[in-house]
């Protein structure tokens, strides 16, 4: 069986673009060297936050993000194989909404599972005290939100054995992803820390710029380098 999967509701790492580690912003600020920013100084190019998205390639940045958050989901499941077997497929995009008003950023991917696999959440769900007071605690719903993943047993095995099945095994998931692997949604140095230092270790600025005044620069900044 193949479900679609997204890290909206599988909180395995939070590729969110907007006000964030991974926001192009950010990534001017920490990845402009001192050097590199006096250059451009020098020739009054300035990258403020709204000159950073207007020269930012996004569309090559986002593919680089998927990568490598994709090596993470990638990780998570790997690392639960003894639990539950699960191949996650190489397809996998980034989802970015028009406004951020209520949601962030995304990545979509696809699982396939069997009936077997299945069949053991469901054995290990049923009757798990310890589950089912997770499961309350953590998809309640409250004044002002409306939580749409199951909160009861009832309603995880509604999920798993209908049409919103996606919800269901993330739901498993992300219980596994906090008990079995420790990791907390606000872990400082946690898959999060962990995708932006695999991305700014391996990719330079330059990478996602589109100003040519900027390359021009760049290049003036390598050739002072090398010795003469």
């Amino acid at each position: 069986m193949i479900v679609l999967l997204n890290t909206n509701i599988l909180p395995i790492v939070n590729v969110g673009m907007y006000e964030s580690l991974l926001s192009p912003s950010n990534v001017f600020n920490d990845w402009l060297t001192p050097e590199i920013s006096e250059a451009l100084d020098t020739d009054e190019i300035s990258y403020c936050e709204s000159a950073s998205y207007e020269h930012f390639n996004s569309e090559a940045y986002n593919k680089i993000v998927a990568k490598y958050a994709t090596e993470l989901v990638a990780d998570f499941f790997q690392k639960i194989n003894g639990v539950i077997h699960v191949t996650l497929h190489d397809k996998a995009d980034i989802y970015s909404p028009k406004e951020y008003n209520f949601k962030t950023d995304e990545l979509d991917f696809e699982i396939e599972i069997n009936d077997v696999e299945i069949q053991k959440i469901k054995s290990f769900v049923r009757g798990n005290v310890s589950f089912a007071n997770w499961l309350k605690e953590t998809y309640k719903s409250y004044s002002g939100f409306i939580c749409f993943m199951p909160s009861t047993e009832e309603a995880f095995f509604k999920d798993i054995e209908g049409k919103e099945i996606e919800r269901a095994l993330s739901a498993y998931f992300t219980f596994l992803l906090r008990t079995h692997l420790g990791q907390l949604p606000d872990d400082e140095f946690g898959s999060d820390y962990i995708l932006y230092e695999r991305i700014s270790s391996n990719h330079g600025i330059e990478e996602f710029v589109t100003d040519e005044r900027f390359h021009e620069i760049m290049s003036r900044v390598h050739d002072a380098r090398r010795p003469s």
